[in-house]
């Protein structure tokens, strides 16, 4: 289950989001209230609490990664990312199959769709928002520099040439002006709104090359489209992940990806 009561925060140092993997046929079910209370009582408790709500805790450090489903007993809550593949490599399948949408795409999508699967094409992703406009989120998180865009699609081009480009994020208009440095035909992907992201990922996972941000959302999206089996498939990702040391870094990028 999830526990969801982060996304009703009001806090001004927090994200605001909404739940949007109802559009998925995950195996999950949003926490109830009580679950959730259960949840932060164990969060306030930690492992010594487990005994009173029966619930574990498993708080996310470095030394969990490489044997976390060994680590859990019973009935367990795992507070973190956990945004490693280390995580849940041996479930791949599982999950993979968890993430094809509920939805056709719309007409507008499934065109773009089509174009991207038929020909080499290269997603890339540029986050902005919150990242720069929430002072909580650009402390942590930061925007990536303009060179590791520059670099990371050089990079492509050389090995595979000019691919199609297609642009997602939160500022296509920002990124109209500021990816002025690719060469070949570039898509910017601007109908997908609000409830609908879940299109961008899927369109994500059609391209066969990946220029992500410091963005799990990316991160998905590239980890999908591998999931494609497709041969020579490029995905370049930020060596910096935050502002400050990332003490996951071994564990957050896999290894046959390409660090910018």
């Amino acid at each position: 289950m999830l526990d969801l009561s982060a996304l009703e925060s009001t806090s001004r140092r927090v994200t605001r989001r909404h739940y949007e993997l109802s559009a998925y046929a995950i195996h999950a079910r949003p926490a109830t209230r009580a679950e959730a209370l259960k949840c932060r009582r164990a969060m306030r408790w930690g492992r010594p609490g487990a005994w009173m709500t029966r619930l574990d805790v498993l708080t996310e450090s470095p030394a969990l990664y490489p044997n976390l489903l060994r680590e859990t007993r019973g009935d367990t809550l795992l507070a973190g990312f956990w945004q490693s593949e280390t995580c849940f490599a041996r479930y791949a399948t599982e999950i993979s199959q968890d993430l094809v949408p509920l939805r056709a795409l719309s007409s507008q999508s499934q065109k773009l769709g089509e174009a991207v699967a038929s020909r080499p094409s290269a997603a890339i992703h540029v986050r902005r928002g919150d990242y720069v406009n929430l002072p909580s989120a650009a402390r942590f998180h930061g925007t990536l520099p303009m060179a590791y865009y520059q670099e990371a699609a050089r990079r492509i081009e050389d090995r595979h040439g000019p691919p199609l480009w297609v642009v997602f994020s939160d500022d296509i208009a920002w990124c109209r002006g500021a990816l002025n440095f690719l060469h070949g035909e570039i898509v910017f992907v601007d109908h997908n709104q609000g409830l609908d992201a879940w299109q961008d990922l899927q369109l994500m996972s059609l391209c066969r090359h990946h220029i992500i941000a410091n963005s799990s959302f990316s991160w998905w999206g590239a980890w999908l489209s591998e999931r494609r089996g497709r041969a020579e498939q490029m995905i370049c990702a930020p060596s910096a992940w935050f502002v400050h040391d990332d003490p996951y870094a071994q564990y957050r990028i896999p290894k046959r990806w390409t660090r910018v």
